[in-house]
């Protein structure tokens, strides 16, 4: 007999038993506070709906893996690294960033449940660092006419090369163009922006940007708004 995440096993006979505990299974779990380092290889990853993911101190890695969270919260110690994931990670509700955040040949879904536009999003704060590459893609999810925010606040790191963001912002006022920088970016080249509100607002000095490809945004491809 096998027994998958058991909280409590009554025995009355003598039984013989193989117990498998996948520590990539969150399946029924609630919300999870990982500590430990964990790395997830080829799996399917469904957290329970309305849980929250909190990474605290702790690296968690994601290779060749599809997964469904909910909100999800990076703190100042932990690290998030998503690799090779194209078969996408969804993100049903707010991705905070205080720690880093790796988005690397993978695909990233902000999958808004509603018409509310800005319902959910990601946010990099000040303490936070956010590096996507490899051709990553960020975009909404299952409702079309969904959009997200994408907010990268003042004294974060932030780095996006070769990555494809689409879909997001909906209005032209603060944080809701899209994806809105105010902070100076090591690298922001050879990016495709399309069919977003602004493909990308500058709200910062100092940002290598170069290769640019800005394809069907409602508004600006490129703003430096400093």
């Amino acid at each position: 007999t096998t027994y998958k995440n058991s909280t409590q096993l009554n025995i009355t006979k003598s039984t013989f038993l193989t117990i498998n505990l996948d520590p990539c299974d969150f399946t029924g779990v609630g919300s999870v506070n990982l500590t430990s380092n964990l790395s997830c290889f080829n799996k399917n990853i469904i957290l329970d709906s309305g849980s929250l993911l909190n990474v605290s101190g702790a690296t968690f890695i994601l290779d060749n893996t599809s997964a469904s969270f909910y909100k999800v919260y990076i703190a100042p110690n932990g690290r998030f690294i998503v690799r090779n994931s194209k078969n996408t990670v969804w993100q049903n509700d707010n991705l905070t960033i205080d720690g880093m955040y790796v988005l690397q040949n993978s695909t990233l879904r902000l999958n808004g449940t509603s018409s509310s536009n800005g319902s959910i999003g990601v946010a990099i704060n000040a303490t936070g660092s956010f590096i996507s590459n490899e051709s990553s893609l960020i975009t909404n999810g299952d409702y079309g006419g969904y959009r997200y925010f994408f907010l990268v606040r003042a004294g974060s790191n932030f780095s996006m090369v070769n990555t494809i963001v689409m879909n997001a912002g909906w209005n032209n006022s603060a944080g809701q163009r899209g994806l809105e920088i105010d902070t100076s970016v090591k690298n922001f080249s050879f990016n495709n922006l399309t069919n977003n509100y602004d493909g990308v607002v500058f709200l910062s000095d100092n940002n290598l940007i170069q290769h640019v490809i800005s394809n069907s945004n409602q508004l600006y491809g490129v703003l430096l708004s400093t």
